[in-house]
């Protein structure tokens, strides 16, 4: 799961705090039931799977070649989806039937998360024995399944190492039992939980799945290896947890802070003289600390010189780049793994500069991610629910763009805006649209499925998917903007070059989580944004340096800004096209449509077309278009407090609101047939088609009980 820091998600609501509040609505007469099953259903009409070709790495290992992922001469482009905990260990008889569903909504790739737990959820790692380093051969066993049924629906995985792991006081860890947030930070030095880190990967990564024949070690539909989730000393360190860590492992931090500074300023006069301070407000040299005897390391709270903090920020970087440099030679050149490596998400520009020997960059980004009072899933959680498309600029789209290395592929490997939010409909249209435009290669939505309940009624979580009617059909549209590529990359590009040790020194400053400000006082003027990519390059010069590649084009995106801060987005290209937003009672004029959502209610809505045709066919030649028309989602009997911040989850089942919109077609057909579809893709109704000078009319209807319909140039029924 996400331990993000919580200064980080106060910074992405002060930044939401100028878009309109929520609108209490709820007409019941617009809501109907609707979920989005796993058992097949004869007649489906949707079916993504035949362009994943299948089997996953037929044509090869992943490689990296032009900052890209490739099999073969074949570029990749991932819209994947995490599945976490129990839902990573179904029964063998679900496997493939989670693969087809995955499959069915345009998913190639699955992110292996949270495999590890040692709480007593399923888990690949037995606990029976006291210690944490035997594998359950049960839940290996099933994971074993499942990623072969995958493979052979064309889905990839990537596999994630640390995640949820606690070691074990019978796994010789000192002071086991009083570490937390599963030993992250403690687990980048202390060389106990290295080597039980290498001795985990090398049990699973070695093990040969008896149903593919490989060891995942040479197995060509694994993607990606992630070394450990969310675990940086910058984000450690802001948020209080280096400071927590208990005495044996300060003590560690504080020797290898000495050979550090011994290393760098030779003699205890040459360390004083850098951390001394006129001001006596400011602590440096502590009495009784010398290099030849034991400088301890900073603590947050602490008044220190500034010279002092940019060591500590300094010497952070290095061992932490030390621990995934070791981590990536062991599994690359002594277990041999494959797949392209990453570490850990970038936290900031220090734990990027981390990360840069590694094979590829990954990021997280959430909108209005839930926070609790107590921190860290605890005590009362609320979310600001406001939507996306108040928040174009800075968090979290552009604040994540600015992490892109130069050269490499870039992942951002979780992303979703969390149920209750009444404004989720937005969230899978626009990152999918600004991650293929800043032509990234993997955008993987946390998450599919973490309960291992793979016939939800209801959502079940903030996170999980599987049972959200809205987010599930959007992944079509998203499959084929993004991996399909109906949208082009950006053609205006910014590429930075900042000198290493400042952009290091700025972590003192601006902490992980405002990226966005460290780049600014490194001389970054311009951001990236719909139109316009971004890539950074650490050099060694002491000056930043920024080249940016400008062409005259047309965006294909509009931003619309109604009253009361209530936008819109629209997107126009030949196959798929959206509005997305506040965009009620607007006739919205795109290229051969134009469409007129009518929830006078609501006000709010995404409304979406995209071509199911295998040929390149622009949508006024498409023989099927598929059209998703959705708004707000929520379980049965949910109850919100006063300030629409927080709620119960509701039971089951879920309904979501269905969209009124008059829409006009230009087809070259002469004649073409629209259909309701119900929840499994099926034809359930024929909708009323007229043709006039401007195209073919047909108004969709909450009275349908459905979120898409389809567009057919033949009689389907």
């Amino acid at each position: 799961m996400r331990y993000l820091l919580y200064g980080f998600l106060l910074l992405v609501f002060s930044l939401s705090s100028m878009a309109a509040p929520p609108i209490n609505y709820y007409n019941p007469a617009d809501y109907f039931e609707f979920t989005v099953p796993i058992l097949p259903a004869f007649g489906e009409i949707i079916d993504l799977s035949e362009p994943l070709d299948a089997p996953a790495g037929k044509d090869g290992f992943v490689t990296i070649k032009d900052g890209h992922f490739y099999s073969g001469e074949k570029q990749l482009r991932f819209l994947g989806a995490n599945i976490a905990f129990a839902g990573a260990f179904p029964l063998k008889g679900e496997a493939k039937l989670v693969a087809r569903k995955l499959a069915k909504y345009g998913i190639n790739l699955v992110r292996l998360h949270s495999l590890d737990a040692t709480d007593g959820r399923p888990s690949l790692i037995s606990t029976k024995d006291g210690t944490s380093q035997k594998l359950n051969p049960e839940y290996l066993d099933r994971l074993d399944r499942l990623i072969y049924e995958l493979k052979e629906k064309g889905i990839y995985v990537n596999i994630n190492l640390h995640i949820n792991r606690y070691f074990q006081t019978g796994d010789e860890v000192v002071q086991a039992d009083l570490l937390t947030n599963f030993s992250k930070g403690a687990n980048l030095f202390d060389r106990r939980m290295i080597e039980l880190q290498k001795e985990y990967a090398k049990a699973f990564l070695t093990h040969v799945n008896p149903y593919t024949g490989n060891a995942y070690t040479d197995e060509p539909s694994v993607a990606a290896v992630e070394i450990t989730n969310e675990n940086s000393f910058f984000y450690s360190f802001y948020s209080g947890r280096i400071d927590s860590l208990p005495p044996y492992y300060l003590n560690q931090l504080s020797e290898l802070f000495t050979a550090y500074l011994q290393k760098k300023y030779d003699t205890t006069d040459a360390l004083q003289s850098a951390w001394h301070s006129k001001s006596r407000s400011l602590v440096g040299l502590k009495e009784n600390e010398s290099l030849e005897t034991l400088i301890t390391i900073p603590l947050q709270k602490e008044n220190r010189p500034r010279q002092v903090w940019k060591d500590y920020m300094a010497f952070l970087q290095q061992i932490e780049q030390a621990f995934f440099c070791e981590m990536y030679d062991f599994l690359k050149n002594e277990l041999g793994v494959k797949a392209p490596l990453t570490g850990t998400m970038a936290f900031g520009l220090g734990g990027l500069a981390s990360q840069k020997e590694l094979d590829f960059i990954d990021i997280h980004a959430y909108m209005n991610h839930p926070y609790y009072t107590e921190g860290d899933w605890q005590g009362q959680w609320f979310i600001e629910n406001r939507p996306l498309v108040n928040q174009l600029k800075g968090q979290p789209l552009e604040w994540a763009a600015v992490h892109r290395l130069e050269g490499k592929p870039f992942v951002m490997s979780e992303f979703n805006t969390p149920y209750p939010n009444w404004y989720e409909a937005d969230s899978l249209p626009l990152f999918a649209t600004f991650a293929r435009r800043q032509d990234w290669d993997g955008l993987y939505i946390f998450d599919f499925n973490a309960s291992g309940n793979y016939m939800p009624e209801k959502v079940t979580t903030f996170f999980d998917i599987d049972g959200h009617p809205v987010k599930m059909a959007e992944l079509i549209m998203a499959h084929n903007l993004f991996v399909r590529g109906d949208l082009e990359v950006a053609p205006n590009e910014i590429k930075a070059k900042v000198p290493l040790k400042e952009a290091v020194d700025t972590m003192v400053d601006y902490s992980w989580n405002n990226t966005h400000l460290a780049l600014r006082r490194l001389g970054l003027k311009d951001f990236p944004d719909f139109d316009q990519g971004f890539s950074l390059e650490f050099a060694a010069e002491s000056s930043s340096e920024t080249v940016e590649k400008k062409e005259e084009s047309v965006s294909p995106l509009k931003v619309i800004e109604n009253k009361k801060s209530r936008p819109y987005v629209t997107l126009d290209t030949p196959r798929t096209k959206y509005a997305v937003g506040f965009s009620a009672s607007n006739k919205i004029e795109l290229s051969d449509l134009f469409f007129t959502p009518l929830n006078t209610n609501s006000l709010y809505s995404a409304v979406l077309f995209t071509s199911l045709d295998k040929e390149p066919n622009p949508i006024s030649k498409s023989n099927q278009i598929l059209i998703i028309a959705a708004g707000r989602t929520e379980n049965n009997f949910t109850i919100w407090n006063k300030d629409y911040t927080n709620a119960t989850f509701g039971m089951e089942p879920v309904k979501t609101e269905g969209i009124p919109v008059e829409v006009v077609l230009n087809h070259e057909a002469e004649k073409i047939y629209v259909y309701a579809l119900d929840y499994s893709s099926c034809l359930q109704n024929s909708l009323k088609v007229q043709k006039g000078p401007e195209g073919f009319s047909f108004r969709l209807d909450p009275e349908y009980k459905t979120i898409w319909y389809l567009v057919s140039t033949e009689d389907l029924e």
